[in-house]
């Protein structure tokens, strides 16, 4: 019993695992991952790129405003070529939402960003070739990824200044998956050469652009799965051949503009670089002696020039020079420089001299006693200089100089002298200040502009009035006017004042009249609305216009506009219109100018028939689809579908097909779906014998007739008959049996006619009625089917039936009793 009860157990064992034979299901589970907060959300949300955007609303067929949840993002499993190359794609942002993706390629977009798919772990290929990615590190922890293209990514970096050298520290420029820079750098443009971590290019002159190459394998878990190659470009700009004007706008002192450009062999209105002026090293006596100069403006540029005289000119700044440190001989001799300051850090001269400096002051009034200001005369370490010698007994306490007893003289003078050490070289830094005198028998003149203008309304007193008209006296005196009195500023006109002064010596000057226009200048000022936005086709005129950007000026004044000249409502675009307007005293305002935008914002619409049929296996083109569903737009928009992708003409069935279509203004048409059936119409041809011969009362099965028949079909037909009730083998005669036969795809034939002939047999001999022509043989009873067909006839299995289950379970059961009766021995 015991060794029963094991058999037992075994048989059902192998019974339960020969059961499951061919069974199998693969279903996949999926978690929901927690996503953004923002989900559900629309499409263009999850995903900002509008490229992306679109890509993701196409793999789930709906529109990138459609709103999406985390199930329908879990869907996606892959993105295809087809599907994300090519695309524009620039932001991967919201890609960090699809976490069952396992195959994704992104090739030839623009993107530089990783770290959205950073945390995708179930990509197993990342194809993200041509683009512009830097840094891999977000591949890191993708584990599983077996296949990928990260190589042709092209990497420009923003621009910088060479000055002939330059040198590219490429640490966080490029980055493995390991955060560090790629293991091979090479093929660097212009002869540059790498060190880890820089590139150095040297000798760089008028270059725009300098570039390398990149290179580093793509390890995941042990195994190279591609290569991390690409193109890094770095625009550049020599300085110093960057232009930096015309000659004289450099030097605008005339006469240096002049030496400069003789110097170079140029016109001084001829533009120049650093470059250029860099090749002038000196300028001489020949050059520059008397040569009028009053300013050094520009000469800050010649920054390698080592020898500089500038002997009698008119110089009285010299700032200009305090950066040329490469100076070793410098002359300013009987120039009017009081301050030397600024060539503090000229301490490579070896011979200079700034003697003779002469300086002539306003003429002054002679008074007794008579004292003025001294002169700022600054030494190189910025102290001031006292008076060296004083003419005409003259004192000095600071900051007065004070003469007294002075009659008929013309003139009083100063000087000034100080040794000045730069380098370890002494020089001299002296010169003479004069001071002309003037009797005081001259009343005093006064100046002031002819006339004046004031707006209306304005609030100005006399006092104020003196200063708009500048009026002075050339000795300082006192100038009254009858200003209060003359003008009214409220009234439009035009007023006659007069000046009048007496000094303190009572010395009346010649009165001066100015002419005081009042005036009203002010013009009118627009406001108005910058832009303003109209739908294709809208009937419009100025006023409306003006009323829609809510124009007006400050004083009411008639505004007016080119507006009927300028738009045309009937063609999108964008049109300036200028807003003028003048006031009564012909005051013109600014113009203000307002952009009209003419827009079209109506989507295309897509008809077309909703369903069409193909035969399987038909070759047919997006454009031929898209002739026979009559697929248009109201406004002749082209069409695309995913007709190409969406049906497959190998296996009959319904797919669905989406139109889309966007006009020429980025309107997108409402998508409109296409019903497409492919179907199989080849029908079998059935062949076989025109007619059959039986001998009556033979014995003869549907099957064994077909065969007889010879009967077949092409294009998978199965062939029957009507045999079994057609014919009476009982009964001889010539019967019709219909053929028919249908295929797989329920394709019926054309029936076919076969004559069935059914043969009486020959009557017994009568001289020998067993068997006259073999009497050891007797005579059947009924007529046997001709001998050629008189074989056993073998029944034909129905399709699809099939014996094995029950041998294979034959089989189980007698191995089980051979088990058994082994174990009970």
């Amino acid at each position: 019993m015991k060794h029963l009860k094991n058999g037992l157990k075994l048989l059902i064992c192998i019974v339960i695992v020969f059961g499951s034979i061919g069974l199998s299901t693969s279903t996949e589970v999926t978690a929901e991952s927690p996503l953004s907060a923002t989900l559900p959300a629309p499409i263009n949300q999850v995903f900002p790129d509008a490229a992306l955007a679109q890509v993701i609303a196409t793999k789930l067929g709906k529109t990138v405003t459609d709103t999406v949840t985390v199930a329908d993002l879990n869907t996606i499993t892959s993105i295809s070529d087809a599907e994300g190359s090519g695309k524009g794609i620039t932001s991967l942002d919201g890609m960090q939402n699809l976490n069952n993706i396992q195959g994704l390629r992104l090739n030839s977009n623009n993107i530089s960003d990783l770290t959205p798919i950073a945390g995708l772990t179930n990509i197993t290929s990342l194809y993200i070739s041509a683009n512009h990615i830097s840094d891999i590190t977000p591949l890191a922890g993708l584990t599983k990824l077996v296949a990928g293209r990260f190589d042709s990514q092209t990497i420009t970096l923003p621009q910088v200044s060479n000055n002939g050298s330059l040198v590219l520290n490429l640490t966080g420029v490029l980055k493995n998956m390991s955060g560090d820079i790629p293991t091979t750098i090479n093929t660097i443009s212009n002869s540059g050469s790498y060190s880890i971590p820089n590139v150095t290019w040297n000798g760089l002159t008028s270059q725009t652009s300098l570039s390398f190459r990149f290179i580093q394998d793509v390890v995941v878990n042990g195994a190279v799965i591609g290569t991390f190659h690409g193109t890094v470009t770095q625009p550049t700009q020599n300085v110093a051949l960057n232009p930096i004007g015309p000659i004289n706008t450099i030097f605008p002192d005339e006469n240096l503009a002049q030496i400069i450009a003789t110097k170079l062999g140029k016109n001084v209105t001829d533009i120049v670089n650093q470059a250029d002026l860099n090749t002038i090293v000196s300028l001489g006596d020949s050059e520059t002696l008397n040569r009028g100069i009053t300013s050094l403006v520009g000469m800050e540029h010649l920054k390698y020039i080592t020898s500089l005289n500038l002997i009698n000119n008119n110089i009285s700044d010299v700032t200009p020079l305090s950066g040329l440190t490469q100076l070793g001989i410098l002359r300013l001799i009987g120039n009017h420089i009081n301050d030397i300051s600024p060539l503090a850090n000229l301490t490579n001269l070896s011979s200079f001299r700034f003697d003779s400096q002469t300086f002539t002051s306003p003429a002054v009034n002679t008074t007794d006693p008579l004292s003025i200001v001294e002169m700022s005369i600054t030494s190189i370490d910025g102290s001031q200089l006292p008076p060296d010698t004083i003419s005409n007994g003259g004192t000095f306490i600071a900051p007065m100089i004070t003469w007294t007893g002075l009659t008929n003289q013309l003139s009083v003078q100063y000087t000034f002298a100080k040794t000045i050490v730069l380098g370890g070289y002494a020089g001299s830094f002296q010169g003479t200040v004069t001071i002309p005198l003037i009797p005081d028998t001259t009343p005093p003149v006064i100046t002031a502009d002819s006339s004046f203008t004031y707006e209306q309304h304005d609030t100005a007193t006399a006092s104020q009035f003196l200063l708009d008209v500048n009026a002075i006296t050339d000795d300082g005196s006192v100038i009254t006017s009858d200003f209060a009195t003359a003008v009214n500023l409220d009234v439009v006109g035009d007023y006659t004042v007069t000046l009048n002064s007496t000094d303190n010596m009572g010395n009346v000057a010649t009165p001066e009249t100015v002419t005081v226009h009042v005036v009203d200048t002010v013009p009118p000022v627009i406001t108005a609305d910058s832009a303003y936005t109209y739908e294709s086709g809208s009937v419009l005129n100025e006023a409306i216009f003006l009323q829609d950007i809510h124009a007006k000026t400050d004083d009411g004044s008639a505004i007016t506009s080119d507006f009927v000249d300028v738009v045309d409502s009937a063609v999108v675009g964008d049109y300036t219109v200028t807003l003028t307007a003048t006031d009564q005293y012909g005051n013109v305002a600014n113009p203000v100018r307002v952009v009209v935008h003419i827009v079209d914002t109506t989507p295309p619409v897509i008809t077309a028939s909703p369903i069409v049929t193909y035969e399987i296996d038909q070759a047919v083109s997006e454009s031929d689809f898209l002739d026979s569903i009559a697929a248009k737009t109201d406004d002749g928009s082209a069409i695309t579908s995913d007709f190409e992708s969406a049906v497959n003409f190998a296996i009959p069935g319904e797919y669905t097909v989406t139109l889309q279509s966007t006009d020429n203004f980025g309107n997108v048409a409402e998508p409109v779906r296409v019903t497409v059936k492919i179907v199989s119409s080849t029908v079998p041809v059935i062949s076989a014998d025109s007619d059959v011969t039986y001998q009556q009362y033979a014995t003869v099965s549907a099957a064994q007739f077909l065969r007889d028949d010879k009967a077949s079909a092409s294009n998978d037909g199965v062939v029957s008959s009507d045999f079994a009730s057609a014919v009476n083998l009982e009964i001889a005669g010539d019967y019709i049996v219909t053929l028919n036969a249908v295929n797989s795809d329920g394709n019926v034939a054309v029936p076919v006619k076969v004559t069935v002939h059914v043969l009486a047999p020959k009557p017994d001999d009568p001289t020998n009625p067993i068997n006259p022509v073999n009497p050891t043989k007797p005579v059947p009873n009924k007529s046997q089917v001709d001998s050629n067909k008189s074989e056993d006839v073998q029944r034909l299995p129905k399709t699809g039936d099939s014996s094995l289950p029950l041998a294979a379970f034959g089989w189980i059961i007698f191995v089980s009793g051979v088990l058994l009766l082994k174990k009970r021995k």
